[in-house]
């Protein structure tokens, strides 16, 4: 039996993004406990899961920059040691490329404050008669100032830094700015190292129980146990860490990695959610991997474990199949806050349009297009 959550109140009830990547504007009045966003290819259903890691990071240099690596968002630049080097191209993080568009990227709650803001500045204390220096030009001077509420935080975004007088670029200890615990998973099925990392994040017996009851959706026969194997300073398939299951009537343990898609997909979603508890999960392409007939099964274990875990859940599709297995979980857990959004391109950007469940449901039966 999972514990319930103390504290249910969401993070966010609402998501107002303006100035991030392909998004110039887009207001999404509400969120719930778990939101569905659909839409066409490149519509920006990702880049809103994006958006809200990194409102949960309050701005943080690491997950910024593995967003931009992620992404392919990289230039050759020289360090301060003379070495030459691939780094952040930070105006990938902006609508337009451009980073010294005004206001920046803003994200938050639609109407309430605080918003987290994004844009380049010139480093706290930095003279503007310093760039007539001929040792400085301004993107040596010049950081990505995030603010929250009244708190802040400064990020380089360039390598030759050793040579400014008596300024520390260190970025703002992240306890000024609290970060809320977020996982993200997909597009892609979680790898052997990721699902051992979400395993050892796995303190509660009751985690453990939800893994086994995930993998019992595609495992008609029952699972005894989970174990991780392996030596993390390996490398390779064959000796790094690994997932194996045993199965109930079958003599020896099998990866997990062996028994197709769905399972690895399905112990992903479930240990994502564990070390998601008082936070958000991310869940790209939420299908993939996930046969059509167990799509309402898959949703139904979302759907409970993020009250009881108290966490939020965003998570985007293009499969008809997801939408029709979510509206008939929501028909299942009718106190549950479930929302589905379709994301649509206008002339202000972007906008969201909410289907109420009676609608999705009565979509789901007909065969109406929602996506």
């Amino acid at each position: 039996m999972l514990t319930p959550a103390i504290n249910t109140k969401l993070h966010l009830d609402s998501l107002l993004v303006s100035g991030f990547r392909g998004i110039a504007n887009l207001a999404i009045p509400r969120l719930g406990r778990v939101t569905l966003l659909a839409g066409k290819n490149g519509v920006g259903k990702t880049s809103a899961l994006n958006a809200v890691q990194i409102y949960a990071a309050r701005s943080s240099y690491g997950v910024l920059a593995t967003l931009l690596r992620n992404h392919g968002e990289l230039h050759r630049t020289t360090n301060a040691e003379g070495v030459e080097t691939l780094a952040p191209d930070w105006n990938g993080l902006f609508h337009g490329r451009d980073m010294r568009a005004e206001p920046g990227i803003v994200i938050g709650q639609s109407g309430m404050n605080p918003h987290l803001t994004i844009k380049a500045a010139l480093a706290e204390g930095v003279q503007m008669s310093m760039l007539s220096s001929s040792r400085f030009h301004e993107g040596d001077l010049t950081v990505l100032r995030v603010d929250f509420g009244n708190q802040r935080r400064e990020i380089p975004i360039a390598y030759p830094l050793a040579n400014l007088p008596n300024r520390s670029f260190q970025a703002w200890p992240s306890e000024l700015i609290p970060e809320i615990k977020c996982e993200s998973i997909g597009p892609g099925l979680p790898g052997n190292l990721a699902l051992a990392r979400f395993w050892d994040e796995v303190l509660l017996r009751d985690s453990q129980d939800l893994a086994i009851e995930a993998l019992a959706l595609v495992l008609d026969t029952g699972v005894e146990w989970i174990a991780v194997i392996g030596d993390s300073a390996q490398r390779g398939a064959d000796r790094g860490r690994r997932v194996i299951v045993k199965i109930k009537g079958q003599d020896s343990p099998v990866p997990l990695q062996s028994l197709g898609d769905g399972a690895a997909r399905l112990f992903g979603v479930a240990l994502a959610l564990a070390n998601s508890r008082d936070g958000f999960l991310l869940i790209d392409e939420a299908e993939n991997g996930i046969h059509h007939s167990i799509q309402q099964d898959f949703w139904n274990l979302v759907l409970l474990t993020a009250q009881q875990y108290n966490v939020q859940v965003l998570a985007t599709t293009h499969s008809w199949d997801c939408v029709v297995g979510f509206a008939k979980a929501m028909q299942d857990f009718s106190d549950a806050d479930g929302v589905y959004i379709r994301l649509e391109k206008d002339n202000d950007g972007m906008r969201a349009v909410e289907y109420p469940n009676e609608s999705l449901i009565a979509a789901a039966q007909y065969g109406i297009e929602t996506r």
